[in-house]
């Protein structure tokens, strides 16, 4: 036969089939589909995380490549006006900033766009310089950056909408502020409307007198949640009377050390220092780093399940055509030809999957991507995402998933079909017969990959990268030896099937059952290995989140020891600095019921760290007694008494956990802290274990932080109560008690007061709420193992056409046919069951002893509950028991003269 004939033979043959089976062919799609949406959805929602973030960035900074920024208190203004008189050519491409956060309050725009409680950036600017620097503040007839060659820095024209007048509004009118067309129409309010806020120094009102119109880009972006007023307004609403944030520069090269100069070994002014402006965007970037790898190598893990889905759909359809393909052999087909043809189609179907993933995930990228952000802002900064991005790199990775993925698993029966001799492809006997001969070898791969996985945990690095590479190597190692495990199990399980059959009144249909397994291995094998390593994902994932949730419990109950705590409610708005009223600590230290009141500051200041460079770190300035300071657990190694006369005495500092494993700090090292009087090294006097942020903090006893900063500021009170006369009493009701009291003492509309239940719980929520994007990825691993064992059974419900011809034709009833699929499906799920506790709990190990140290500094308790193990079991049989429904019910329908009559 020729070459061209063969050829149009192979694809007519091919058509036909395909198009004889479009369910098929559709569920092959969906499963590359799925696999990609997952890893898809995952990559969008970071990456649409991450660039809001760099927009948001870069727009506000503008065209600043350096800033001088301040101590705790922020930036005495008096530098600004030093640079301003210094006659460097600098100080004209200088900008002040002063910059907060407000939240809008109820009574303002409209309900219908969801904007009451909406968080919004405030920027304090001087309209007159920033042309040097951003593109913010056209629209307000200020100086734009084509004006500003002008030596006088004339009135640019208003932006349509504005009066001419803006200006002098903006300046003039306390509480003006600016706002671009888009924040404008998705608020619902116009030029002069008027918006309730709560900002640091409480509620005020803010007037729109002006409508922005950036031209660039960024800045139009950045402008999107963005409120603009001048440095004045700005001081009094975030309680920065006389200071600024920061002052952005644009220097050109060679004059940062003449800027720096002019505040070096002056403490007059407070404590300035310059820096490049991309260090501290980098330094954002990097805390959320470790938080984005570990939802994308979550993300990976269902992929991984979603690859076992994709081998098990795409071999479908060559094994449905074994027949088929040995008669094409037989006519001449060559064996080159046919695997060019399977695995083109298997390129087509992977394709068409991939492109139908990409849409899935950008869909579920949309759902996801309100939990990666609410996250963000839980844990690290505040920042606003609404549309999903698209990029091309992330196209291309879908694409190379889904294709490359596809092509790889296609790639083993395609071979298999081609190798064999023409008369073995006809027969279903000889693929089993070498999935049974594989086992011993898949079984050394395993042993070898997992002395790979030791090996890599055993480097010393810590590298995340190679953490979960190890984790990777752990799960495929497992899935080698589940064929093995599989067959040893089904076969174990023929006599107590038999038994159960019998008292079932089954007869011998249980022992045919767990022989159908085991003689199946080439399809069996394959899909509980997915269900396995689907269902070890949730193992592995609600282990370390009991584990991490057990530990979050006892560190509360240890470190929140004050019976009530105190805060401004403005601490909501995030980024806003919010301060206590001295009075309020007044009024509370003097109640007779109160015996010591605790306080805390928590500020950042510039950080020297050995030769490791500057970097911001925060500092906890508290006032303990000794009873407070029992609420620090210490890392093994210290002796607590000494450590509290130390910290009492004002020796030093204590550096979290989390601080001291990023920095590679231990108890007497030190760190170079930025006071108001120059830099000074504080020694560290031990470390503790913390869970409040995987960024790291120093404590400082607050007399030491008094003497080296100018700052007086308390953010919140810890209330220990007086010993009560009535031993009987019970604490949580009084504490809910003085917290009700203290309401109506002070304005409890200013004030935050909580007690200690109180605070716990919501802290609690927190965590709940910040694991909430791991529970979903749980389900969706376990959807795509699902699909695998729909599809597995289904290809055997096919392949069995005439075995179930024969019993039927014997006098099996259907409703026995149902039992039969019935306990291969309930054997599969128990076995995968079985076989995912302990790679659920080792992986568990992994996550908890190695990633999250790795990738958060933190120390985790490891507990296994049995009550997940058995989650888990009736998971795994639910999965398989619901994705053998179909197929039974095809299987009992089948006619025996249909099922028996020969193709």
């Amino acid at each position: 036969m020729r070459r061209g004939l063969r050829t149009s033979l192979l694809h007519r043959a091919t058509l036909r089939h395909l198009a004889r089976h479009p369910w098929q062919v559709g569920a092959t799609v969906l499963g590359v589909a799925l696999a990609v949406a997952v890893v898809t959805g995952i990559d969008l929602a970071n990456v649409s995380a991450e660039r809001a973030f760099r927009l948001g960035v870069d727009g506000v900074a503008g065209r600043a490549t350096h800033e001088i920024v301040g101590g705790p208190r922020g930036l005495n203004e008096g530098v600004y006006a030093r640079l301003r008189v210094s006659g460097l050519a600098a100080a004209q491409r200088a900008a002040p900033v002063v910059d907060g956060r407000v939240r809008l309050l109820e009574g303002g725009p409209s309900e219908d766009g969801g904007t009451p409680g909406r968080t919004l950036r405030l920027l304090g600017v001087d309209p007159f310089a920033e042309a040097a620097i951003r593109d913010l503040t056209r629209g307000l007839g200020a100086p734009t950056q084509a004006s500003n060659d002008q030596p006088t820095g004339g009135a640019g024209e208003p932006g349509a909408g504005n009066d001419g007048g803006a200006l002098g509004a903006f300046l003039a009118e306390s509480g003006s502020v600016a706002a671009s067309a888009d924040l404008l129409a998705a608020l619902g309010v116009a030029v002069g409307d008027r918006l309730p806020v709560l900002a640091t120094e409480g509620e005020a009102t803010l007037r729109i007198v002006a409508r922005l119109e950036p031209a660039d880009p960024l800045s139009r972006r950045a402008a999107e949640d963005l409120l603009v007023t001048d440095v004045s307004t700005a001081q009094e609403l975030l309680a920065r009377v006389s200071r600024l944030d920061r002052i952005d520069l644009r220097l050109d090269e060679g004059e940062a050390d003449a800027v720096a100069a002019l505040f070096a070994g002056d403490s007059s002014i407070g404590s300035a220092t310059l820096r490049a402006r991309a260090a501290r965007a980098g330094a954002l970037d990097q805390m959320t780093e470790a938080f984005r790898l570990n939802l994308t190598a979550l993300s990976l893990l269902a992929l991984v399940v979603g690859m076992f889905l994709i081998y098990n759909t795409l071999t479908f359809s060559v094994v449905q055509r074994r027949p088929l393909l040995g008669r094409l052999r037989a006519l001449g087909v060559t064996r080159r030809e046919i695997l060019s043809q399977v695995l083109f189609e298997g390129l087509a179907l992977g394709g068409a999957g991939s492109l139908l993933g990409l849409a899935l995930g950008w869909g579920l990228a949309h759902g996801l991507l309100g939990l990666v952000t609410q996250t963000i802002n839980d844990l690290y900064f505040a920042v606003s995402v609404r549309d999903v991005a698209l990029p091309a790199a992330s196209i291309l990775k879908a694409l190379a998933l889904g294709v490359g993925g596809s092509l790889l698993a296609t790639w083993p029966p395609a071979r298999e079909a081609t190798r064999a001799p023409a008369r073995a492809v006809l027969r279903r006997s000889h693929l089993e017969t070498r999935s049974r001969r594989a086992m011993p070898r898949l079984a050394v791969a395993g042993a070898a990959l997992g002395g790979l996985a030791a090996l890599l945990l055993v480097l010393p690095t810590r590298s995340i990268v190679v953490a979960f590479a190890a984790v990777f190597v752990t799960v495929l190692a497992f899935a080698c030896v589940v064929p093995a495990a599989v067959w040893l199990g089904a076969r174990a399980a023929a006599g107590p099937m038999r038994r159960l059959g019998a008292l079932a009144g089954a007869g011998g249909l249980g022992a045919m059952a767990a022989r159908g397994v085991a003689a199946t291995l080439s399809r069996t094998g394959v899909a509980t290995a997915a269900l396995v390593v689907a269902v070890a994902t949730t193992v592995g994932i609600g282990v370390m989140i009991d584990s991490f949730r057990a530990t979050l419990v006892r560190w509360l109950d240890t470190t929140l020891q004050a019976d009530v705590f105190v805060t401004s409610a403005a601490q909501t708005a995030r980024g806003a600095s919010p301060s206590l009223d001295p009075a309020v600590l007044a009024a509370v230290e003097a109640r007779d019921d109160v015996r010591f009141v605790a306080t805390y500051r928590r500020v950042e200041v510039p950080a020297t760290i050995g030769d490791r460079g500057e970097n911001d770190t925060q500092l906890h300035a508290l006032r303990l007694d000794r009873r407070a300071f029992e609420g620090f657990d210490l890392v093994p190694g210290s002796d607590r008494e000494e450590v509290w006369r130390g910290l009492a005495a004002g020796d030093g500092v204590l550096a979290s956990e989390p601080y001291a494993y990023r920095h590679g700090l231990a108890a007497g090292d030190t760190v170079e802290l930025l006071t108001d009087s120059g830099p000074l090294p504080f020694e560290i006097l031990a470390v503790f274990y913390d869970y409040a942020s995987d960024r790291g903090r120093l404590l400082i006893e607050r007399a030491l932080y008094d003497r080296h900063w100018d700052d007086r500021r308390i953010q919140s009170l810890g209330i220990y109560l007086a010993e009560p006369d009535d031993a009987g009493d019970d604490a949580e009701a009084r504490a809910d008690q003085i917290a009700e009291a203290l309401r109506a003492e002070l304005r409890a509309d200013d004030l935050s007061i909580l007690p200690n239940r109180a605070l716990r719980r919501l802290s609690l929520d927190i965590f709940d709420r910040t694991f909430r994007i791991t529970a979903v990825l749980r389900l969706l691993a376990v959807l795509v193992a699902f699909l695998g064992i729909l599809s597995a059974l289904s290809a055997l419900q096919l392949e069995r056409g005439r075995e179930i011809g024969v019993l039927r034709a014997a006098g099996v009833t259907p409703r026995q046919v149902w039992a039969l699929v019935g306990g291969q499906t309930g054997l599969l799920g128990l076995l995968a069951g079985l076989l995912a506790m302990p790679l659920g709990v080792l992986l568990a190990a992994l996550l908890v002893h190695v990633i999250n140290k790795r990738s958060f500094g933190w120390t985790l308790a490891f507990e296994v509950s049995p009550g997940l193990l058995l989650q888990a079991l009736a998971l795994a049989l639910a999965a398989a028991l619901l994705g053998g429904l179909a197929p039974a019910h095809k299987m009992a329908s089948v006619s025996p003269a249909a099922a028996l009559r020969d193709e």
